[in-house]
Formats: structure tokens, sequence, C-alpha cells
């Protein structure tokens, strides 16, 4: 087992709740929090392969490393385009579309986390 990816991916857990809190369950977004965090998630999200590769036990199955990275890199790629989509400043334009696309890179976020920690066991 893994213990230091599967630590890293909770934590990137924890963060995800508090950003469906923020952006979700709130009646008004507070952009400076939703920053922080938003900023925090994809960070973390970052070093997430890192953390993966430099795991000796992890990274000892060459195959396992690849399908983390590929998996890791369609989650990157998809929280990247989110927020870009869906700079702070915008969301008030469309609350409804931002929530569906929230709710659907939750989703997406949920699967990965859950793949990850399988495969981190």
């Amino acid at each position: 087992m893994s213990k230091t990816l599967l630590a890293a991916v909770e934590d990137l857990e924890n963060i995800e709740k508090e950003l469906v809190e923020v952006t979700l369950h709130s009646e008004t977004i507070d952009r400076r929090r939703l920053i922080k965090l938003r900023a925090s998630l994809l960070q973390g999200l970052m070093s997430l392969g890192q953390t993966a590769k430099d795991d000796a036990e992890f990274s000892a199955d060459p195959e396992r490393l690849k399908r983390f990275r590929h998996r890791h890199n369609e989650i990157k790629n998809h929280m990247s385009q989110h927020q870009a989509n869906w700079m702070p400043s915008t969301i008030r334009e469309d609350p409804e579309e931002y929530n569906k696309a929230a709710r659907n890179l939750g989703r997406a976020n949920a699967e990965f986390f859950a793949w990850a920690k399988k495969v981190a066991t």
C-alpha cells in the first residue's frame, strides 16, 4: 500500500468537498475562498503525479504508474479546462450552467479519487 499517495488523494478529496460547499451549497460565492481552494486543488493535483513517481512501492510497477499517469493527466486537463471556462468573475453570469459544469467536474474528480485510492492500496 502506498500510504503517501493515499494520503495525498485524501487531502485532495477534502479540498474538493470544501469547493463543493463554497460553490454549490452556498447562497453567495465567496470568490476569495473559491480562488484559494481552486489553487490548492490544482496545485495538489499537479504534485500528485510526482508523489506517485517518487513512491518507490507504487512506481515499482511500471504498468500501474503508466495507467495512473494517463488518468491523472485526464483529470488535470478536465480541471484546467473547467477553471479556464469558469473564472470566478463569470460564474454569476450563468449560475445554472456553472452548477452543471461544477457537478460534472465533481463527478469526474470523485471517480478519479476513488480509482486512485484503489490502485494505491
